[in-house]
């Protein structure tokens, strides 16, 4: 059975917060929003826009607050001393935050409403009837009668009806591109179009690989990239995300691969390709999965040190130069760094000698309570596991003689006191850079070769991913 395709965003009512939008600076206005609502009572009136899975409240440029002016007449008026950016904003009523949207072009900036409160889909108009606020308000009163009846023969189960409704909402999105092929309107409908699958040919198991791939392949077809207005539209990010998170292998290369493509296809938009580059920085400097930090790294190193992100201050790029220079030698497969080091017998080898087929580090110090959690985890059965899959276990302790010391009769104390607990032969300030030690406890996973193949994992964790 086909779903009746509805693309329409929250015509009736919704709730949300809202962020700020920009500082206060009194200006004549140059461009307005005048709204003229019957049978509303609050004085209270609010404008907004959706960026990246947020919303925004607009200023007024007449009082430098978050809402519309109440005129003596009763019409609500919002200036703003710069253009309105194109998007789909929604106008928001108090006390209960019921919202209602409407399209707002780079032609359109200037732009009278009326509506009687007690029923907006149904009074609601633009004072010119060319404009594509209007085209939109159409649209959405069509949407509206046909979900309405859409109701009726879900309720009546008639799948022919439901079939007739999808077909008349095709047929009108089909008029609006092919009639209004360079309106906004256009533009959000063909982005939010399914894609029309060939036919596949083979076993089920090979035709919805080729499903997914061929999905993967065309997801951005109807979407374009570098169309500005899209970044305030409800779906806009959250098409960008899915295409990251969901249909993309979540490993550090298959991300570094859609990240590029993504970025580089954006690249003709300033304002695009700085919004979702530092989005993507951000995401996967905080990423909690294993290895992301490679991507973050990835990032820095191909659009920040490179000059692209040219918006950014010079200072902070100079931090983010440096912590992805820090992180770099870190990065899963990468050589672990080597470390001089002292076994509580007095015996000092480095690790880079130490032969084994898994070489676990265990970072602590002797003030960290989350170490003394850790540390009397229940692995009594783990270690025998990992000592049979031939991994080294190292506990290494922070701090200075006292501490290092007491960091090590904890450690020895506790259910890992069968591991090896050394202190470091060096300087400590020298590994805790190499190895950017800024929480304990601190694990790293290495190979035969000293490669680095899992970190910042849980004890917990060790013997399934030595397994893997």
């Amino acid at each position: 059975m086909k779903k009746l395709i509805l693309i329409i965003f929250s015509v009736l009512v919704s709730f949300f917060s809202f962020g700020k939008n920009k500082k206060f600076n009194l200006s004549p206005k140059q461009y307005q929003i005048k709204v003229i609502a019957r049978n509303y009572s609050s004085n209270d009136l609010q404008l907004a826009y959706p960026l990246n899975n947020k919303h925004y409240l607009v200023e007024n440029s007449s009082t430098g607050k978050d809402s519309f002016v109440k005129e003596v007449d009763g019409a609500f008026t919002l200036n703003s001393e710069t253009p309105f950016q194109p998007g789909i904003y929604s106008l928001v009523f108090k006390p209960n935050n019921n919202t209602f949207e409407i399209l707002i072009t780079e032609n359109n900036q200037n732009i009278e409403i009326s509506l009687d409160y007690n029923n907006i889909i149904e009074t609601i108009s633009f004072k010119d009837d060319s404009n594509e606020s209007t085209l939109f308000l159409d649209y959405q009163k069509f949407i509206f009668s046909k979900k309405e009846e859409q109701k009726e023969a879900y309720n009546n189960d008639d799948s022919s009806i439901k079939e007739e409704l999808n077909n008349q909402v095709v047929a009108y999105q089909k008029n609006i591109i092919k009639n209004h092929p360079n309106s906004f309107l256009a533009v959000i409908i063909k982005a939010n179009l399914p894609l029309i699958e060939p036919e596949f040919k083979g076993l089920e198991a090979e035709i919805q690989k080729q499903k997914w791939e061929y999905y993967k392949n065309h997801y951005f077809d109807n979407i374009n990239l570098v169309d500005s207005r899209l970044l305030r539209t409800p779906f806009f990010y959250n098409k960008v995300e899915d295409y990251l998170d969901k249909l993309t292998v979540q490993h550090p290369d298959s991300i570094i691969t859609a990240v590029d493509l993504l970025l580089n296809k954006m690249k003709p938009s300033k304002e695009n390709f700085k919004n979702f580059t530092v989005i993507f920085l951000n995401k996967y400097a905080k990423s909690k999965i294993v290895g992301m930090d490679a991507v973050y790294v990835h990032i820095v190193n191909n659009y920040y040190a490179t000059g692209d992100a040219d918006w950014i201050e010079q200072e902070q790029l100079n931090k983010i130069l440096e912590n992805a220079n820090t992180l770099k030698p870190i990065l899963i497969g990468k050589v672990a760094p080597n470390l001089s080091l002292e076994a509580t017998n007095g015996i000092k080898f480095n690790l880079h000698e130490l032969k084994s087929k898994y070489t676990v580090l265990y970072f602590l110090k002797s003030d960290c309570l989350n170490c003394k959690k850790s540390n009397n985890l229940d692995l009594i059965s783990d270690y025998e596991k990992l000592k049979n899959l031939g991994a080294e276990l190292i506990a290494v302790c922070f701090g200075d003689v006292e501490g290092a010391k007491k960091c090590t009769d904890a450690a020895k104390a506790s259910k890992i006191k069968n591991w090896l607990h050394v202190k470091l032969a060096i300087d400590q300030e020298t590994a805790l850079k190499n190895y950017n030690l800024t929480f304990y406890p601190s694990v790293f996973v290495l190979d035969n070769n000293k490669k680095i193949i899992s970190k910042r994992i849980g004890l917990d964790q060790l013997t399934e991913v030595i397994k893997e």
